[in-house]
């Protein structure tokens, strides 16, 4: 029986300071006020856990 540990995947996205372009992290920055938006919609992607740092 497969479970669901083993289905688990693991992604990582993020952007490094001395080598990602200001506009690319600025891309990525998400505002303290939309932190609960973003994970409701990463989970209605079907993101079931996701830790934003």
């Amino acid at each position: 029986m497969e479970t669901r540990a083993a289905r688990a995947r693991l992604g990582v996205v993020g952007a490094n300071h001395r080598s990602s372009s200001a506009a690319t992290r600025d891309a990525l920055f998400v505002p303290d006020g939309e932190l609960r938006g973003v994970l409701a919609e990463l989970r209605r992607m079907g993101l079931g856990q996701a830790v934003l740092i």
